[in-house]
């Protein structure tokens, strides 16, 4: 299946290193919508929401809070 537009928005701007937040903000959308386009785009791209996918939004929300972005890049190359 094909990402819809705003899904391959977030997708590119999560591997472009922004933060749930800030994508969040630049798009006039909550932080629980970026959330739904993350599963949204994965379960398109047959990536489950658990497990790797469980792994990949906490380093995500790691990322955010605690500004852990080489650990959260490395959890998405694994997940991939």
């Amino acid at each position: 299946m094909n990402l819809s537009p705003r899904e391959s928005q977030v997708a590119t701007m999560i591997g472009q290193g922004h933060v749930r937040s800030d994508i969040a903000r630049q798009l006039g959308i909550g932080v629980r919508t970026v959330d739904k386009y993350i599963i949204g785009a994965a379960r398109k791209k047959g990536v489950g929401v658990g497990g790797p996918m469980q792994r990949l939004m906490r380093y995500a929300i790691l990322l955010e809070v605690e500004g852990w972005k080489e650990a959260a890049r490395e959890a998405a190359a694994q997940t991939v």
